[in-house]
């Protein structure tokens, strides 16, 4: 009864055959495992099991007699449930011997969770084989099980799958039925989900929301308008529950979000229209509100040809040392997809600012920068990017006693010694550019132009870089914001503020101060955002500040949240579309009801010019931050020196815009 552990283990392990000495067949034929080599078992059951040398197809037919000729005990059904899941992803013909052994196991099991499970992957053996029916007829055997067990989890799988089956068979009205069974479904896993490993939602699950939001759509477009909106509505939402949970997912904690009720723009700031766009992968879909009116247009291309602009765009507006390359082509193209079918409703409408809810890959870029011709976009609209419209108070408040807390830090202390080994090899490269005259400081950026770290820097070497007293400085210059000192005394007389520079921006000062009430916070130092909130950070004079320690700092604080939260000098992570929300994600941390940061570092020059200017007009009660932040932009763009987008392009401003 146990050569099914042994014929599994086999698959597992090709060189099996020197692992059976201790194995005797009694005369039955019936194996018989000696202590000796009673980790064998262990070793089947372990969940890395490695099955990545497939079983031949004569051992699954020694297997399927096995069993036919034999009772199987709960732990061997669970080694057989994980070897047939495995095999559901092998070729066609593994899968089609699996199904045999499927057939013969079902009667011999009586545990209901297992017996939901082997119709599981019946299921979806017989999705990737394309017999629909047969699998929905699986799915069905599974889904009545589950839901008899109260088996949510199972529930969302295949009402997932059965949605997909429908979908396949031409059957919408069902497959939209069993699609919003399957997302309500998800949305009770939701705080368990969020727990898991970061990015396991985005890349296995987020789909479900996808898809539903894309059978709404497809049924939209075949009813008048009248009769359409109500399934667009239900569109717009199912796209919210998405970027709730996307975001929940890098967060890494359900529970940090308090989702704000949906409101009707058009009572608090008419001339807004808020767009979502929904990579598909044959087709764009762009969903534009305006007031309490949904708009829909479609778009004939591919997922990676947006995913292949959207990086060109990027790279063309981080360019290297001395390159500045225009951006109009990949800039021209995405301007055509995402603007150009929405342009009759925003002039219809006399819109004056798009709140834009990207989708994966226009994370990478900021929607302002895009060109129709030689014309910007931001030189027509104010530009706000949002994570989703439930996520911040979207509701005005008084802009009167406007007290700011202004820090700084121009040229850093201890707090280089904290630097992630990735950042510091990448300064230790600088260094060595610096020895050979290589490096460019663009007042808040490296641009390494001869040294390259690779991933083999011994971690070592790169501490001790910092034992060395010559190359400590370099490592304080190679950071050093001289600009910072003006930044920070401009913006402070603008407003009734507390200042803190350099020797007095540590990080216990900080966590004082942030406890006060400043309806202003500028922080005016090194920041980087990576594709979690632990590799998120920002520097204080003395110590690395990561987002997770800033929401423990102000936990239990009872001062007033700021209104606006800046990072002046801070980037994302080139080329992860996931960084961007980490802007988002250090105003929900903080509290605060907006954030602005740069998804890449900018001269001194430029940045001072920008943020003067942009408190300047915020002073005025009667321009929306979004118009302000617009013309600020415009500002910069005006001077010759730094017309280029990469100069006045990477500050976005996410959350409450008015």
């Amino acid at each position: 009864m146990l050569r099914i552990i042994i014929l599994a283990v086999m698959f597992a392990f090709p060189a099996f055959s020197t692992l059976t000495h201790g194995v005797e067949l009694s005369s039955d034929h019936k194996p018989k495992l000696s202590i000796s080599n009673s980790t064998v078992t262990a070793r089947l059951l372990a969940p890395n099991c490695d099955l990545s040398q497939l079983p031949s197809l004569s051992d699954i037919t020694i297997l399927a007699n096995e069993i036919s000729h034999n009772n199987l005990d709960l732990i061997q059904i669970t080694g057989l449930l994980s070897l047939l899941d495995r095999l559901s992803l092998a070729p066609n013909n593994h899968q089609q011997k699996a199904l045999a052994i499927i057939e013969i196991a079902i009667p011999k099991i009586t545990d209901s969770t297992q017996l939901a499970g082997i119709f599981t992957i019946k299921a979806k053996i017989l999705e990737n084989l394309a017999d629909y029916r047969g699998s929905l007829i699986a799915s069905n055997e599974s889904i009545a099980i589950a839901r008899s067990m109260r088996n949510t989890k199972v529930l969302m799988q295949e009402e997932w799958r059965r949605g997909r089956l429908y979908s396949n068979l031409g059957d919408k009205e069902r497959a939209l039925a069993a699609l919003r069974r399957a997302v309500f479904h998800m949305q009770i896993l939701r705080p368990s989900i969020a727990h898991q490993q970061h990015s396991i939602f985005q890349e296995t699950l987020a789909p479900l929301y996808t898809q539903l939001a894309d059978i709404l759509l497809q049924k939209a477009a075949s009813l008048p308008d009248a009769n359409a909106q109500p399934l667009l509505l239900e569109a717009r939402d199912t796209l919210e529950l998405l970027k709730t949970a996307e975001l929940e997912d890098y967060l890494g904690d359900a529970c940090s979000l308090d989702s704000k009720p949906m409101i009707n723009l058009e009572d608090i700031a008419p001339r807004t229209g808020v767009l979502y766009p929904i990579i598909l992968p044959d087709r764009l879909e762009l969903l534009l509100g305006i007031g309490n009116h949904q708009y829909r247009a479609s778009v004939a291309v591919t997922a990676n040809q947006i995913r292949d602009t959207a990086q060109d765009l990027s790279m063309r507006l981080r360019p290297s040392y001395n390159e500045l390359k225009t951006p109009k082509n990949p800039a021209n193209q995405l301007y055509t997809w995402i603007i150009q079918p929405i342009i009759p409703w925003l002039k219809q409408h006399n819109i004056e600012t798009i709140v834009f809810i990207p989708d994966g890959p226009m994370r990478l870029f900021p929607l302002g920068a895009l060109m129709d011709g030689d014309k910007y976009l931001i030189e027509d609209y104010a530009v706000v990017t949002e994570p989703g419209l439930t996520i911040f108070d979207s509701q005005p408040i008084a802009r009167t006693n406007m007290n700011a807390l202004v820090v700084g830090m121009s040229r850093p202390g201890p707090v280089i010694d904290e630097l992630p080994l990735e950042i510091l090899g990448s300064i230790e490269g600088s260094l060595r550019g610096i020895r050979s005259g290589g490096l460019s400081i663009r007042g808040r950026g490296l641009t390494v132009v001869k040294a390259e770290v690779g991933s083999s820097v011994n971690k070592t070497y790169l501490r001790q870089v910092l034992s060395d007293q010559e190359s400590r400085n370099q490592v304080i210059e190679a950071l050093a914001l001289p600009g910072i000192v003006q930044e920070v005394q401009s913006i402070s007389n603008s407003f009734n503020s507390q200042v803190m520079l350099d020797q007095n921006f540590v990080m216990q000062r900080f966590a004082s101060a942030m406890a006060q009430p400043a309806r202003l916070v500028h922080v005016a130092s090194h920041g980087f955002f990576g594709g979690t909130p632990d590799n998120s950070f920002f520097m204080t004079y003395d110590h690395i500040l990561t987002m997770n320690q800033l929401e423990t700092m102000l936990q239990g604080e009872t001062g007033r949240p700021p209104e606006l939260l800046t990072l002046s000098a801070c980037q994302t992570a080139e080329g992860n579309d996931r960084a961007p929300l980490g802007i988002t994600g250090v105003a929900i941390k903080s509290g605060a009801r907006s954030a602005i940061g740069s998804l890449w570092p900018v001269s001194d020059e430029a940045t001072q010019q920008l943020y003067i200017d942009f408190y300047q007009r915020l002073r005025n009660p009667n321009v929306t931050k979004a118009k302000a932040f617009q013309q600020a932009q415009l500002t910069v763009m005006r001077n010759p020196r730094f017309s280029h987008p990469f100069f006045w392009s990477p500050f976005i401003l996410v959350g409450n815009w008015l």
